[in-house]
């Protein structure tokens, strides 16, 4: 079933985990695919405070990915002092800016990836 395919995905590295360090605002925030105690339906939980955010693994990559941009503007608004204090905002904010990430991948690969490879090859060349 849907499960064991998954598994076999994982196990053959197709499915990329989310865990990494990202230079957020100044600050190292790591990011961990682990089981937590999350609250309600919570897929992902911040702590600015401990520059984590944790992602629930079980979850569908694109559901990862999505929450994890959620997370992250929660740590950009409080590394800011924003104060966006609606989850609404920040689920709106995330899943917009998810959904033009994924609608223009090659748009931003082409400025963001392959440009800055470009200006690199020049400076040192």
């Amino acid at each position: 079933g849907i499960y064991h395919a998954r598994y076999v995905a994982e196990r053959r590295g197709m499915i990329q985990k989310l865990d990494a360090v990202l230079r957020i605002c100044g600050h190292d925030i790591r990011i961990e695919e682990k089981e937590f105690n999350y609250s309600n339906n919570d897929l992902g939980v911040a702590c600015f405070a401990d520059c984590i955010i944790f992602i629930k693994p079980d979850s569908a990559y694109d559901v990862k990915r999505s929450t994890l941009l959620h997370e992250l503007f929660h740590i950009i608004n409080r590394a800011n002092d924003l104060e966006l204090n609606s989850e609404k905002v920040i689920s709106t904010l995330a899943s917009s800016m998810f959904a033009m990430l994924r609608d223009n991948s090659e748009y931003f690969k082409k400025i963001f990836i392959e440009g800055e490879s470009k200006c690199l090859r020049n400076c040192f060349s």
